[in-house]
């Protein structure tokens, strides 16, 4: 949906019903049921557990290394640090890394971003809900359709 700033939070101004698979938040802690808990590492001078798993083709060819690294806040609560996954084709050489740094991840939530009035009462856009040339998730469910 699209919204607007009204007062201190915010206004839905059209709304298209949002539909699996994007509807749905990513937790960056849910691990894949394969992974290993390979023990304790440090990374940028703080403690962490470090975990690894293997996307793979129908269990058995490798096609990239997933790489956690999972530290603490201040509360004890676990939180991610850093992410490298290593793109391995078919089991085959790396080609490429990709790299996430969580250094400024929170688990605290502003309410307040979250206040959006007028949903009971919100519209489509003009253009309907069909998605446009620049959506990328409609070409995430064009492609898994093919």
């Amino acid at each position: 949906f699209g919204v607007e700033p009204s007062g201190a939070g915010w206004k839905a101004v059209n709304c298209c019903p949002i539909l699996p698979p994007d509807n749905v938040y990513t937790d960056p802690l849910k691990f894949d049921a394969s992974a290993k808990d390979l023990g304790p590492a440090t990374v940028a001078g703080q403690q962490a557990e470090r975990w690894q798993w293997y996307d793979s083709i129908f269990k058995i060819v490798h096609m990239d290394t997933q790489d956690w690294f999972v530290g603490k806040n201040a509360q004890g609560e676990p939180v991610p640090l850093v992410n490298t996954e290593t793109i391995t084709p078919f089991g085959g050489a790396a080609i490429g890394q990709f790299f996430g740094n969580y250094s400024q991840f929170s688990t605290a939530i502003d309410a307040s971003k979250f206040d959006i009035s007028g949903l009971d009462t919100c519209q489509p856009p003009s253009q309907g809900c069909n998605p446009q040339p620049d959506d990328s998730s409609a070409l995430r469910r064009f492609a898994t359709a093919s």
